[in-house]
């Protein structure tokens, strides 16, 4: 049965209403106005960094990245060029939302949740005589997908954080944990009938809405159902690998079988939809399964993600940097060929003009190459240069508003960093014991700059726009020594020698300066530092050592 055809099924299906919780956890997220960056892992050899530029402060954000790589790990400018290093990173901009728990996210009254935009939509359809523009309800109906995912793997994500610490053994912290995983599940399942009431509402009017509309409802029911699913799946499977800790009590049944209701409610209602249902006995099944649900999630993501667009003024400098350069070499070459009209001169004289012919020529290709380096660096300051746009922004009325993205990387000298990163870099615990190896500092600048031509529509408190840079630190990792180190001891507590097989690690420290200059107010600055932990085979782990606000930023 199609989603489309199928409003009774939905309605009987529909949960009983509760109250709203009042003791609802923290917000998922910091607040959009402060200024934070994240840095974790992507896949073994990939790192991520994030950051949020709030859209209703349009400005100029500065975040400026600098990695502190030992010596020892053999990378310098000499072997690591700019072409390599942006080789290894991509980067995504997407438009994005102030995360929030789940008992917010499904209220549709709190002006920061998409839903309520949702059903300011869908009441402008029931009190308009002609049907409203509607496409840009889907970018909030996709917005509200993303969100609703982010913040079942938080919350639930917490939890089974708790469940592998040594006080789950506790009775009163088992039973804490069972109060909160019931509330969460109370509050996904909420949240979820929330926005199918709200899809419901728009069932009469499918045939007046934007095709793009009635597609992203659909898709967007269907993927928050199958997330859900998995997060469950893997709570289940953390109750399950700690059996010695939580031994003598029922207390992992009772969770798991509330899990499992949710997510035999959520299968059900997929197989009344006509939705992707997973059956792994049927291998057929399984791949339609998983292509299915990759592009599903693609279509919710997919929508929000900015394109970049690269600047032409970039391709001009360069090329008017070159035709100078030619031009002199070419009078430089020009200015060898008058001695050789000259056939009346001296032998000698005739030997010197040929020396100095063969050295021109020779001189000729450095002399363009110099003076096009040299004009690069005193004209342009940037590597790249490029424009973002999106069908997002212009779908929520933000069309005229542009963002620039402007790039540069290059090796930067310790005593040319700025007196705040390296105060930052000298703390504890950015410095272990008597750390005080030599280090080369990469720094990557990246200028966004939200510029609005006109007026544009004024988006509700929360949405911003979400920056994601990945870097590959293969070039790092091909350096590396053996990821194990053989080590021979005297181990007191057996009173003989003995060997053992260390890991061998590298650390490299990362500063994060990410700074906001608008004219709505005062600049912003913070620092975040955090350390990558590198072995040979893969990126170990990361780790966030501290971070602090800087009161006057350059």
């Amino acid at each position: 049965m199609n989603a489309d055809t199928a409003p009774d099924a939905l309605l009987a299906a529909r949960p009983p209403q509760a109250p709203a919780d009042d003791d609802s956890d923290a917000a998922v997220g910091a607040a959009r106005s402060d200024l934070k960056s994240h840095v974790e892992i992507h896949s073994h050899s990939q790192i991520e960094l994030r950051s949020n530029y709030a859209l209703d402060a349009r400005g100029l954000y500065t975040v400026d990245t600098y990695l502190f790589v030992p010596r020892n790990v053999g990378l310098h400018r000499g072997n690591f060029t700019k072409e390599q290093f942006y080789g290894d990173m991509t980067s995504h901009m997407r438009l994005a939302a102030e995360p929030l728990p789940l008992s917010q996210l499904g209220d549709v009254h709190r002006t920061s949740s998409p839903l309520h935009r949702l059903a300011a939509e869908l009441d402008a359809f029931r009190s308009s005589i002609r049907p409203p523009p509607s496409r840009p309800a889907a970018v909030h109906v996709k917005l509200y997908a993303y969100l609703y995912t982010i913040s079942v793997k938080a919350e639930l994500g917490r939890l089974a954080k708790r469940l592998k610490s040594r006080r789950a053994r506790d009775e009163a912290e088992r039973t804490e944990l069972e109060r909160k995983l019931l509330r969460t599940l109370r509050s996904a399942r909420r949240a979820l009938w929330a926005f199918r009431r709200v899809r419901e509402g728009f069932r009469p009017f499918e045939q007046l809405c934007h095709r793009a509309l009635a597609e992203s409802l659909r898709v967007a029911d269907e993927h928050m159902s199958l997330y859900l699913e998995e997060r469950l799946s893997c709570f289940a499977t953390t109750l399950d690998r700690r059996p010695q800790r939580l031994h003598g009590s029922d207390f992992v049944a009772r969770c798991r079988l509330a899990a499992e209701a949710l997510a035999r409610e959520e299968a059900a209602y997929r197989r009344r939809c006509g939705y992707v249902t997973l059956d792994a006995d049927d291998p057929a099944e399984g791949e339609y399964f998983t292509y299915r649900a990759s592009q599903i999630k693609k279509n919710v993501h997919g929508a929000l993600y900015l394109d970049p667009d690269k600047h032409s003024g970039d391709s001009f400098v360069r090329n008017a940097a070159a035709a100078v350069g030619a031009a002199l070499a070419a009078i430089w070459a020009l200015a060898t060929q008058v001695p050789a009209t000259l056939a009346g001169e001296s032998v000698r004289a005739k030997t010197i003009f040929f020396i100095g012919a063969v050295l021109t020529y020779v001189m000729k290709d450095r002399i363009k190459a110099l003076t096009n380096e040299s004009l690069m660096r005193r004209i342009h300051a940037y590597d790249r240069v490029s424009w973002l746009h999106g069908a997002s922004l212009e779908a929520v009325g933000l069309g005229m508003l542009r963002v620039r993205l402007r790039e540069s990387m290059h090796f930067l000298p310790l005593d040319e960093l700025p007196p705040e990163v390296s105060a930052l870099r000298g703390s504890r615990p950015a410095v272990r014991f008597s750390e005080s190896a030599p280090e080369n500092v990469i720094h990557l600048r990246r200028e966004i700059d939200l510029v609005t031509h006109g007026k544009a529509e004024p988006l509700p408190m929360g949405y911003c726009l979400h920056d994601i840079v990945r870097l590959n630190l293969r070039h790092f990792l091909v350096r590396l020594d053996d990821p194990f180190d053989h080590t021979t001891y005297f181990d007191q507590r057996r009173s003989t020698f003995a060997s053992v097989d260390l890991p061998k690690v590298y650390h490299v420290n990362v500063v994060v300066r990410l700074s906001r200059n608008d004219a709505a107010g005062p600049p912003l600055a913070r620092l975040d530092l955090w350390r990558i932990i590198l072995r040979k085979d893969g990126i170990v782990r990361v780790e966030e050592l501290g971070s602090r606000p800087v009161a006057r930023p350059e």
